[in-house]
């Protein structure tokens, strides 16, 4: 069978409920990824021996895309500074902020020589990854509270090559979090923790909601920043001289996390904005 064939009835599939270029984007998505053939090989209508199993897989596919499960969990794969990464509906899908932020501190500090780089709240392990290709000579220690997050995380460390030491812990809880460190001075401390208020749900997409893990998404109206404060004080303790703090954060806190990071005597502290101009990241020095 002819793959642009497959290609244009997939697309008119996902039309009804997709705009066109969205459709055609998940066409090209779902066919590379059954098929391993490129989007070029696909337009050239190459032939391919699309089997049953295949016919079924991409009908499967088809369904939960209609249902409007992120295309990313349906793939199970997806791309973070170059690195390929599986994900799941036990992690979050990694986001253009977050990539872009984790670029800028790359090169901001590429000639650092950081020894000890800690991420809480690992996910998919898509900064610790990245940080352990970017930084080759130091020790990361990626934690999060989630041991399903883990085992990905693991899985995802192996696929690219690097090294990392996972562990189950919850920050919130830090002092009970230290004691299983076995490092206890760290050069970097990194996290993407839960940050969207429970009453922003409602500007949120479905998908987002129905599919990705709440516990990684959203924080307490009462308590919005409860993971910064939980962090500062950890960082306050642990973070090496000259040491560097750098969270992501919901945009209406930058002044509040920013204030967070002076009570614990951080300096130099900057917040970054991303693409689109609103406020991503904080970041201080010891």
């Amino acid at each position: 069978m002819f793959c642009k064939k497959i290609f244009l009835e997939t697309k008119n599939t996902l039309k009804t409920a997709y705009t066109d270029n969205e459709a055609e984007f998940l066409a090209f998505v779902l066919l590379e990824k059954i098929t391993g053939l490129t989007k070029t090989q696909i337009l050239l209508n190459t032939e391919t021996n699309f089997t049953e199993i295949q016919r079924q897989t991409l009908q499967n596919d088809i369904s939960r895309l209609l249902a409007f499960e992120p295309w990313q969990y349906v793939v199970g794969e997806v791309e973070f500074l170059g690195l390929k990464l599986a994900v799941n509906t036990s992690v979050l899908i990694p986001r253009p902020e977050t990539e872009e932020w984790v670029q800028r501190l790359i090169q901001i500090y590429r000639n650092s020589n950081f020894q000890r780089i800690l991420d809480i709240g690992t996910g998919s392990g898509c900064i610790s990854i990245a940080l352990a290709r970017a930084f080759p000579n130091a020790e990361i220690t990626a934690i999060d509270i989630s041991q399903e997050s883990l085992n990905l995380a693991l899985k995802n460390s192996l696929k690219n090559n690097v090294k990392l030491k996972l562990l189950n812990a919850d920050i919130l809880n830090f002092e009970a979090t230290s004691t299983k460190l076995t490092c206890k001075e760290w050069d970097l401390i990194v996290s993407n923790p839960p940050y969207v208020c429970e009453s922003e749900k409602i500007q949120m997409q479905t998908n987002v909601l129905a599919y990705e893990p709440s516990e990684a998404l959203f924080v307490s109206d009462r308590q919005p920043l409860i993971f910064y404060e939980k962090i500062a004080q950890f960082a306050q303790r642990y973070l090496a001289k000259s040491g560097i703090l750098c969270v992501e954060i919901n945009e209406k806190f930058g002044k509040e996390v920013k204030r967070i990071f002076e009570k614990v005597g951080l300096q130099n502290i900057a917040i970054w904005q991303d693409f689109a101009g609103k406020n991503r990241i904080v970041i201080g020095e010891k």
